[in-house]
């Protein structure tokens, strides 16, 4: 899995926390009262804020920490020189809005499924770039569990140090140099 930080954390916290049987639906774009609908992209605040919304209204108690974490990545990809990546992010979220809450709680979506094709934009253009190069930048900073690079506080028991080393909670995993590598099976 290449690095989505904000957006795989959030999945990947959502697939281990079941959503309640029966959410009510979002609203249809522009039902309901004036200027209701999804926010403009050119404004990514509301964005984030809305999609963040959209995993609250779905149940989901991750849903506290979504803008801090969210920010947070945009900052991140602002100070590794890959400040482009962030409209392709607030295009997908943008997208992820309509999303049902089964497929928000699940992976990442694939090219060809709903929002898939924005969402590998954003990764690809991330990988592309290196905007999350090694294992150390990354270590503990509330994205997801990161497996081979010493203990990871994200992990919370479920991941594994030792580079190379596969565990059932790794999200993302690493090789001796530091360096993002597929997660190997049994991972």
């Amino acid at each position: 899995m290449l690095r989505l930080p904000a957006l795989c954390a959030t999945i990947a916290l959502l697939a281990a926390c079941p959503s309640p049987p029966g959410p009510p639906p979002l609203e249809e774009p522009g039902a309901g009262d004036e200027g209701e609908g999804e926010p403009p992209a050119d404004d990514p605040a509301a964005v984030v804020d809305a999609f963040c919304d959209r995993l609250e209204a779905c149940g989901n108690a991750t849903a506290a920490d979504c803008d801090a974490g969210i920010f947070e990545t945009f900052a991140d990809l602002e100070d590794n020189g890959c400040a482009d990546v962030v409209p392709l992010l607030v295009d997908f979220y943008v997208c992820a809005l309509d999303l049902s809450c089964g497929a928000l709680a699940g992976p990442p979506p694939a090219p060809g499924e709903p929002c898939g094709d924005r969402y590998a934009a954003a990764d690809d253009a991330i990988d592309a770039n290196g905007c999350f190069g090694s294992c150390r930048e990354t270590l503990g900073a509330r994205d997801g569990c990161d497996c081979g690079c010493g203990d990871d506080p994200d992990c919370a028991g479920t991941g594994c140090a030792e580079p190379g080393c596969a565990a059932p909670g790794c999200a993302f995993c690493y090789d001796a140099a530091g360096g993002l590598v597929d997660c190997p099976a049994g991972g």
